[in-house]
C-alpha cells in the first residue's frame, strides 16, 4: 500500500506539497523527499514527531539517535517504516527541520495513493 501526505506550513497559509510514500519505505527516504523538493541543506537535523487526536507530540522519529538514555524513546528515521507510525491512531505528523528557527511543516495522511508501473516512491504530486 501507498500513503499519499498533504504537507502544509502555518507561516505559509497558501504552501502545499503532497508526496507519495510507499508504506514499506522509511522516514530517512521521506526526509530526503521533503529536503530535495523543498530545497533545504541537507546537513541540518530534522525529526518528525507522530500527533496524537488532539495535535500533541507522541514520539519522535529522528535523523540519528541522539536519545540520553532517558525513559523518552527516540526511533530513527532509517529503521522506521512510514506503515509502523501511520495508521488509526496517528494520521498526522509534525516534521521540524530547523530546531533553532522552529521552522516546522505539518504533514496528514490524504488517503492511499495508487502508483502507475513506472512510479519511483517516494514521489512528489503536486506542491504549491
Amino acid at each position: 500500500m501507498n500513503y499519499r501526505f498533504e504537507i502544509s506550513s502555518e507561516d505559509y497559509p497558501d504552501f502545499k506539497c503532497e508526496i507519495a510514500v510507499g508504506r514499506d519505505q522509511n522516514f530517512l527516504m521521506f526526509h530526503e523527499t521533503i529536503v530535495d523538493v523543498l530545497g533545504y541543506d541537507s546537513t541540518q537535523l530534522a525529526s518528525f514527531f507522530t500527533l496524537d487526536a488532539t495535535g500533541e507530540r507522541v514520539k519522535e522519529i529522528a535523523l540519528m539517535d541522539m536519545s540520553d538514555g532517558s525513559e523518552y524513546a527516540v526511533l530513527v528515521m532509517d529503521q522506521t517504516l512510514i506503515g509502523d507510525a501511520i495508521n488509526s491512531k496517528c494520521l498526522e505528523l509534525e516534521y521540524v527541520y530547523d530546531f533553532f528557527e522552529n521552522r516546522s511543516l505539518r504533514i496528514e495522511y490524504a488517503g492511499e495513493y495508487i502508483a502507475d508501473s513506472g512510479d519511483v516512491l517516494p514521489k512528489l504530486i503536486s506542491c504549491t
